[in-house]
């Protein structure tokens, strides 16, 4: 299955965490009189990642959009139900312990059991329906179209061992979030995934011994020089500045 990144710009995207002026107040001054939580542009999304894991999932639609999100949950280890008279070649060729393939129209009754649902069909009036139906029956729901639409969105990731990192727009320009993941792919090199990698066995480590390292600290022991000892190979000196950095900030 072919898993790069669209490059339309026919979906929203995903979100990523916002980042809070510590000058302000936690809470938006109430300036638009009583709050109406269906005023979507009001209200920042909540990023979150969510664990699908054996989790049942539904996607209607069986186009290059549902090929889309189907390598999305599978990534995840979600257990797949794809509902859709036609389905793309790769969808087809995913194996039955992959995804359940259901050959006919939607029906209301596919979100039996299911934990999330995804209406990624060519048909907005199909999609609605799904929306519907998955939130009169308490499911999260996503759908192509406009954002405020469903309950989450999608859109420009980046997977690397151990990390994962979403950015949004808001649906304001799925594209620019797009060329900024790629922007941020060039700047992350393999040295920041070592790092990572290095930095969850040193935790694990001070947990073991039931060692304190506040969040703080932390940050002032990651540094650029242990990427700079990394880029020439010196893997162990980064390990040692590492250890001895936070050893001497230990709680």
């Amino acid at each position: 299955m072919n898993t790069s990144h669209p490059k339309g710009d026919e979906s929203p995207d995903v979100m990523v965490s916002p980042v809070y002026d510590t000058k302000q107040p936690a809470f938006p001054a109430n300036d638009r009189g009583p709050i109406d939580r269906r005023d979507h542009d009001r209200f920042a999304s909540l990023p979150i990642f969510l664990s699908l894991s054996g989790r049942d999932c539904l996607v209607v639609g069986g186009g290059k959009v549902a090929e889309r999100r189907v390598c999305m949950l599978l990534e995840c280890g979600a257990a797949i139900t794809v509902v859709s008279p036609r389905t793309t070649a790769s969808l087809d060729a995913l194996s039955a312990d992959q995804i359940q393939i259901i050959r006919r129209p939607y029906d209301a009754s596919d979100l039996d059991g299911k934990f999330l649902a995804i209406a990624a069909t060519s048909d907005p009036a199909v999609n609605a329906k799904v929306v519907s139906d998955a939130r009169a029956r308490g499911i999260l729901v996503g759908s192509v179209g406009p954002v405020g639409s469903a309950d989450f969105t999608f859109g420009a990731t980046i997977r690397r061992p151990g990390l994962t990192l979403a950015i949004s727009t808001g649906g304001r320009s799925p594209a620019f979030g797009r060329w900024l993941r790629d922007e941020i792919e060039s700047f992350l090199t393999p040295e920041y995934v070592a790092l990572l990698s290095m930095a969850a066995e040193e935790r694990a480590d001070l947990r073991r011994r039931a060692a304190s390292v506040s969040a703080d600290c932390w940050r002032a022991s990651l540094s650029r020089e242990l990427l700079d000892l990394l880029r020439q190979g010196r893997e162990e000196d980064a390990r040692t500045r590492l250890r001895e950095a936070l050893i001497s900030r230990e709680e």
